[in-house]
């Protein structure tokens, strides 16, 4: 979305302007103002259907003008509210019904935006169901993302046996993504044996268990993030553990195919917990989501969202089961919807032996 989709959805929705923050944590990542600028630091836009400018502290101004380039400003020493007011007027913008994203704000903020400007009606406004399409640029970038973290993932696997704990495992995806100048995008998993039973397991400095160990981790490119996650097997599985292996695998593939324009959210969740019959009830999140500027965005592939995929949206597809105490297998893709569906990681799903 441009800013000029943004503007021509602010004169649809009947509102005078859209104030975008990220502030509450300094290096934080707020989607819609990165989405809007290019600029991941602390700031404020403010859109209204003909102007618009960006705000950030004086020390973020060189950078912030380098991904957006005009109507980039500073704020000094006033606050930052100050800051904004000063130049609605400089700019004649009058605000009466600004939308806002309620969910990116916090109470204190919200709180100092009604006292500071008073007599305006607030609306929630956000770009999140706008990002669901991805155009041609951002796939690419997206497919590069995915790309990158196929090649730190082989290369960790290939050298896994090195690894004394989880967290060194942990440490050397980080490492190698930072080696390439990219950031993960989000604190990688790595959790062996027992501990794969924990859907959100956080790696410990602890010795690698022998068994199913998932792995789950992404690189964040230009902006852009790729979620993945592979179960390996560290030491030699059973036939039953490799035969359980494989049924994860075909229901994930089946999944994947369902992913084409038109099919609801709900019916590809629902094929997986069909498919998986009595072992359901081990499967206990949800199916994917969308990936793009968030880790997280829409839509959500979760029982009763009838809403259905839209062509050029990237969803994951992670079916997975996790036994308490024992273990856990998970398989993810990012995954663009098309009449055939495609696969952006490359990294092979057969399951490796470490």
């Amino acid at each position: 979305m441009t800013i000029k989709a943004i503007q021509a959805q602010l004169k649809k929705e009947k509102l005078s302007a859209a104030f975008f923050f990220n502030l509450d944590s300094i290096g934080g990542i707020d989607t819609d103002l990165l989405y809007l600028s290019g600029y991941d630091g602390p700031g404020a836009m403010i859109v209204t259907p003909k102007k618009h400018y960006l705000l950030v502290p004086k020390m973020e101004l060189e950078r912030a003008r380098v991904t957006h380039k005009t109507s980039t400003y500073a704020w000094e020493k006033k606050r930052l509210l100050e800051s904004i007011k000063g130049y609605n007027q400089k700019f004649a913008i009058r605000p009466q019904t600004v939308g806002i994203n309620f969910n990116a704000v916090s109470l204190a903020l919200n709180k100092a935006l009604k006292k500071e400007f008073k007599g305006i009606r607030w609306k929630h406004f956000a770009t999140a169901k706008s990002r669901e399409v991805k155009s041609a640029s951002e796939i690419n970038t997206i497919k590069e993302a995915c790309a990158l973290a196929d090649t730190i993932l082989q290369s960790a696997i290939r050298r896994f046996s090195s690894f004394r704990t989880e967290s060194e495992a942990a440490a050397f995806l980080e490492c190698e993504a930072r080696k390439l100048g990219h950031k993960l995008s989000f604190s990688p998993i790595v959790a062996s044996g027992k501990h794969a039973s924990m859907a959100h397991y956080a790696p410990q400095n602890m010795p690698i268990q022998k068994g199913f160990c998932i792995i789950d981790f992404g690189i964040r490119y230009k902006g852009y993030c790729s979620d993945m996650t592979r179960t390996i097997y560290v030491g030699k599985p059973t036939r039953k553990e490799i035969e359980t292996y494989n049924s994860i695998l075909k229901i994930q593939e089946g999944a994947v195919k369902m992913c084409t324009p038109c099919t609801t959210c709900q019916d590809v969740y629902q094929f997986v917990a069909a498919e998986l019959g009595v072992q359901a009830k081990y499967f206990t999140h949800g199916l994917g989501h969308g990936v793009g500027i968030g880790l997280h965005e829409l839509p959500n592939l979760v029982p009763n969202n009838k809403e259905k995929l839209k062509e050029n949206s990237i969803v994951t597809v992670e079916p997975g089961i996790y036994i308490p105490g024992k273990w856990g297998i998970r398989i993810e893709d990012d995954v663009l919807v098309r009449g055939k569906p495609i696969i952006l990681n490359r990294t092979t799903r057969k399951l490796i032996t470490v």
